[in-house]
């Protein structure tokens, strides 16, 4: 059995845990003193980044493109430019300008249904889905922020009948314990 090298050992041993509290720290330390992104009619995400040869912005200009309309340069004043995500603001940390944080736009217009509700696996699955974590060009990459406006949250249709709801439909009194498997809608 061959063991590992020298030079190859160094790398093994990293202390995973100190880099990601300096990450942390970075970002608190960055989120404190950005202004507030606009919300009125997107959800923000805002990403750390560590890319292998883009800069922040770059970084987000594919995230805007492969998770809203996956077309470059909409039409100006088309309802493709007003579903297609945009690049807010973007900070480099190192003289490569390959660290950083970015911070994307999604439209509201995009995420909303038929009747105006807003789902957080919608928002999920546009801020954290494969368009941001399966690009080769990330050799880190983390969303670590999620704004969207009070008027946003108001849309999420929420529980439909509360914990006092869900025991009177299914026969539990206040007093016993209720336990069971998750829900899931559309299974059936």
């Amino acid at each position: 059995m061959q063991l590992p090298g020298a030079s190859t050992l160094p790398e093994i041993d990293r202390d995973l845990d100190g880099r990601e509290a300096l990450i942390r720290e970075i970002v608190y330390d960055t989120l404190a003193e950005w202004p507030d992104p606009p919300v009125d009619d997107h959800v923000v995400a805002t990403y750390f980044v560590v890319a292998k040869s883009m800069r922040p912005e770059q970084v987000g200009v594919e995230i805007a493109y492969h998770m809203t309309s996956g077309v470059r340069r909409p039409p100006p004043g088309t309802l493709l430019a007003e579903c297609s995500g945009k690049v807010i603001d973007a900070i480099a940390f190192d003289p490569a300008r390959r660290i950083g944080m970015v911070r994307v736009a999604f439209p509201l217009k995009m995420l909303l249904d038929q009747d105006g509700g807003l789902y957080s696996t919608d928002i999920l699955h546009i801020a954290a889905g494969a368009g941001v974590f399966e690009l080769t060009e990330h050799a880190d990459i983390k969303l670590v922020q999620v704004a969207m406006s009070d008027e946003s949250l108001r849309r999420f249709p929420g529980p439909a009948h509360g914990p006092e709801g869900v025991r009177g439909n299914t026969g539990f009194s206040a007093d016993e314990i209720a336990f069971g498997t998750i829900l899931k809608p559309c299974t059936g």
